[in-house]
Order: structure tokens, then sequence, then C-alpha cells
């Protein structure tokens, strides 16, 4: 029992020193940081080629990040309601951004679909000979 008391006595201490300090940029930067060596990974481990729209979708990405940690520190300096506090719609932008993110970089496109399929079949046809 003692140890649960210890560690939620160390999460309220954390939580008081995000909002009084200039920590949670650190957090939301290494958040960046993470998403976007993830997607370098994935188009790396898929050997496809960087296009304007990746940047594009890349760069609003990051937009919203940086807009989330202004979002914070408002919500920190504005007293909001005790049923819903900033630290809550933290943890959900820290779940739901990189779900997004998966999403955006997941999802197929009619010309990659031909392509992959193409490249399947003459796989399958390749390992059936």
């Amino acid at each position: 029992m003692s140890m649960q008391l210890y560690f939620l006595a160390l999460l309220h201490s954390l939580k008081a020193y995000l909002h009084n300090s200039w920590l949670f940029l650190a957090l939301f930067g290494a958040f960046g940081i993470a998403c976007l060596l993830w997607v370098i990974a994935e188009k790396w481990k898929t050997c496809s080629q960087w296009n304007s729209d990746d940047i594009a979708h890349l760069l609003v990405f990051e937009a919203f990040i940086a807009a989330g940690t202004v979002l914070y520190k408002v919500g920190t300096i504005i007293t909001l309601s005790a049923r819903f506090s900033v630290d809550t719609a933290a943890i959900i932008f820290f779940i739901a951004m990189p779900m997004l993110l998966w999403l955006q970089w997941h999802r197929r496109r009619p010309d990659e679909w031909q392509r992959n399929n193409a490249s399947s079949n003459t796989a399958n046809v390749a390992q059936a000979g």
C-alpha cells in the first residue's frame, strides 16, 4: 500500500512541476521527435519515396503538436473545471495523435494498392513457378 501512495505522490509532484515550469516543452518536443522518427522509419521500411504530400502531412502533424503545447500552457494558466483537467486533455492528446498519425501513414491509396497488388502477384507467380 505504501508503494502506491509513494507513486501517487510522485505523480502529483510531477504534475505540479509540469504546471509551474517549462518541462512540458521537453515533453511535447520529445513526443514530436518520436513521431517524426516513427514516420521516417515507416518510410524506410516500405522503401517509399518522399513526396510533397508526405511532407505537407508531416508539417501539419507537427503544427498540431505545437498547438497542443500552447494549449497545454494556456490550460495550466486558466483555471478549468475540476471534472476535466488539462492533464486529462494532454493524456487524450498523447493517445490520439499517434493513432491519427498511424491512420494517415497506413491508409491505402488506389495507385499504391495496385502497385503492391501487382508486385505481390508477380512474387506469387515466381514462387509457384
